[in-house]
């Protein structure tokens, strides 16, 4: 009997020590888990919010597609000697070339708020954000 049991807590010292080696090894696999902003949103709040920003950001496509063309052929249609024309091309140029910038940079930045909130998203869609799921999948992948 005694053997018997020496060998069993010999098997369940090197099922835990094999198991905490997984754990630590796969603490990789929780990268994804940080910098979770969104993660005190309720899901209803969460799907709102994707919803909101997604359409905002389709607003501000579409405000980007139209402002194609060349910005600079409004200032080829004046004479050598008209300063005042060329100059007040120009300062239209500009204006619509800050205009674009201005645009370009909150469909950006809408772009990169809803790759976030994706992520959160599917964080929750797979279960991650349980600390039980946590761990079990830390201490069963191999």
């Amino acid at each position: 009997m005694p053997k018997f049991f020496a060998a069993l807590l010999v098997s369940l010292a090197m099922i835990a020590g094999a198991g905490f080696y997984n754990y630590q090894r796969n603490a990789a696999l929780d990268l994804e888990l940080s910098n979770r902003s969104y993660a005190n949103l309720s899901d209803a709040d969460l799907y709102a919010l994707i919803e909101a920003y997604t359409s905002e950001g389709a607003k501000l496509k579409r405000t980007l597609s139209g402002a194609t063309g060349d910005p600079t052929a409004a200032m080829n249609g004046f004479a050598p000697g008209d300063l005042d024309g060329k100059l007040a091309a120009f300062a239209d140029f500009q204006k619509r070339n800050e205009r674009f910038k201005r645009v370009s940079r909150a469909e950006l930045q809408h772009r990169v708020m809803i790759e976030a909130l994706e992520h959160e998203r599917t964080i929750r869609a797979r279960g991650l954000d349980d600390e039980w799921t946590r761990i079990r999948r830390r201490v069963l992948t191999f």
